[in-house]
């Protein structure tokens, strides 16, 4: 199970508008509140709704001393672009297209 991990990576990307952003700080935020260190980080363009946007969230029981997710644990992808992106990673990839 990818959550039993003592780092787990997660990359949450899709387009602007679908609350991809959102989803990661609530991620990270229910991560601290369980006493585990979180990193979250965005990327997104300048439009506010249909670019691409992505959220990576890091969760750790150790310090975090690298901010960007390297090798995805898991990946919520919501849009062909994204999945794209992923689809040859060796990770869990979660489509909704």
């Amino acid at each position: 199970m990818i959550f039993l991990k003592k780092r787990t990576e997660i990359a949450l990307v899709g387009i602007g508008g679908q609350g991809i952003i959102l989803i990661g700080k609530i991620l990270g935020d229910a991560a601290i509140i369980e006493g585990k260190n979180a990193v979250q980080t965005t990327e997104y363009t300048d439009a506010v709704r249909g670019g691409f946007s992505k959220s990576e969230v890091i969760i750790s029981e150790a310090e975090i001393k690298y901010p960007e997710v390297l090798e995805p644990d898991l990946v919520l992808a919501l849009s062909k672009q994204a999945y794209d992106m992923y689809k040859d990673k060796d990770c869990l990839l979660i489509y909704d297209s």
